[in-house]
């Protein structure tokens, strides 16, 4: 990836999880029969949708992200690796 489809990665992936997080804080803190539960919800998964195409699907790290194993250079072995390490 080149460095302004990094950059776009990145501040899509900050967006998606902010976003997400928002999504959970809705539903777990706030009641359902709440006005603001009830317009905020789908606008929020709406955007979700919009920020994950943004992000992972026009940029490329969802392809990335989910290649065969066998498909990656030696590089993408060790980045994906790390990844994976970090992550768990």
């Amino acid at each position: 990836m080149d460095s302004i489809n990094n950059k776009k990665a990145r501040i899509g992936v900050i967006l998606f999880s902010v976003n997400l997080f928002s999504i959970v804080f809705l539903f777990e803190y706030v009641t359902h029969a709440t006005a603001i539960f009830n317009w905020l919800m789908p606008i929020l998964l709406l955007s979700l949708i919009v920020i994950f195409v943004m992000a992972f699907i026009k940029t490329g790290l969802w392809r990335f992200t989910h290649k065969n194993i066998d498909e990656l250079d030696e590089r993408e072995v060790a980045l994906t690796a790390k990844a994976s390490k970090t992550a768990y």
